[in-house]
């Protein structure tokens, strides 16, 4: 008897830690506004299952039945309440928003009290053992819409971890004390479905936490290798553009090579011209065209696009033209 009492506690214990799991999920709520991620069907399912097994608590005189699912019930009607408050509700032609909230809020209280009353007083304790039966069963399979949820968007934010831990170890303790309380299988069957699909939530949840990380993982590696490509293609090119730029001065040094090589061949036979004549005046005018050729090949030469790093090519260019000139 003594095993049943103790058993019984701590089953209450850790019902009331399953009771406040939702909180975490509740204050994210508060600081985003975001109701898409809140498991609103075992908000309701739950508080339905609470209020049943109050009843059946209730009626069997079965303290740690009743005590632990009071709690539920009170907190997760408090939770709805929340989630009524942030939830968006679309207008409709005779309410607001607001109205509608309140609409719902009132008749979940009217509906939760009214269930209490019929039930207690008008069935007796093995309709209303079955009904919590069901009724448990409903709140531990309204997860699986969660599950579906997070696999078809490939988010585990939809599984609450803190609840199917709580879920977990408050079904495996209900488990043990119904054996120990003779066999009540209103209290086994629900709890064992409640522990294989919380078992199957964790599963769905690191699955999905695996995938998320290992996508994390892959998609830093391609970055870091295109970081990589890129940079090595960046220094490629810029190591073949500074080769054709030096490849296109040298090309241009030897054309301007051949054009000083003819303007001196030029300057040459006019000298020659002006030898034989002793007019001064045509020996002027030569060296006026000298200078006057010198002046278009230096400003066609300097007119290049170049490199300032092969200015030198320039230079060597018109120094051989002038040497011509003075010459």
């Amino acid at each position: 008897m003594e095993t049943i009492k103790i058993i019984g506690l701590l089953a209450t214990i850790i019902t009331q830690i399953f009771w406040i799991s939702p909180t975490k999920g509740l204050i994210n709520l508060y600081k985003t506004h975001d109701t898409s991620t809140i498991p609103y069907i075992l908000y309701l399912f739950t508080i339905f299952n609470c209020n049943c097994w109050c009843i059946y608590g209730f009626q069997l005189n079965q303290v740690p039945i009743w005590s632990s699912n009071i709690t539920g019930l009170i907190l997760f009607i408090l939770f709805m309440t929340f989630y009524i408050y942030f939830h968006k509700f679309d207008t409709i032609k005779l309410f607001t928003s607001t109205q509608l909230k309140l609409i719902f809020i009132i008749g979940l209280d009217i509906a939760v009290i009214i269930h209490f009353y019929i039930c207690y007083y008008y069935v007796g304790n093995y309709t209303n053992g079955k009904i919590a039966l069901y009724a448990n069963i409903l709140m531990f399979l309204s997860p699986l819409y969660q599950i579906y949820l997070a696999i078809s968007n490939k988010n585990m934010q939809h599984i609450d971890l803190y609840i199917n831990c709580a879920i977990l170890l408050s079904s495996g303790t209900w488990i043990t004390y119904g054996i120990f309380l003779g066999k009540d299988y209103n209290i086994i069957i629900p709890n064992v479905i409640g522990l294989f699909v919380s078992l199957l939530q964790m599963s769905t949840w690191i699955k999905l936490k695996v995938q998320e990380e290992t996508y994390e993982q892959i998609s830093s590696s391609d970055d870091r290798d295109d970081g990589i490509h890129v940079s090595n293609k960046s220094s490629g090119d810029d190591d073949r553009d500074d080769n054709k730029v030096i490849d296109d001065c040298e090309l241009n040094y030897k054309r301007n090579l051949v054009k000083i090589d003819t303007m001196s061949a030029i300057i040459n036979n006019e000298s020659a011209k002006t030898t034989s004549n002793s007019n001064g005046n045509n020996k002027s005018n030569v060296s006026k065209n000298h200078k006057t050729n010198y002046l278009d090949l230096e400003d066609e030469i300097l007119s290049d696009d170049y490199e300032d790093d092969n200015a030198s090519y320039h230079s060597k260019s018109s120094n051989k033209y002038k040497d011509l000139i003075i010459n």
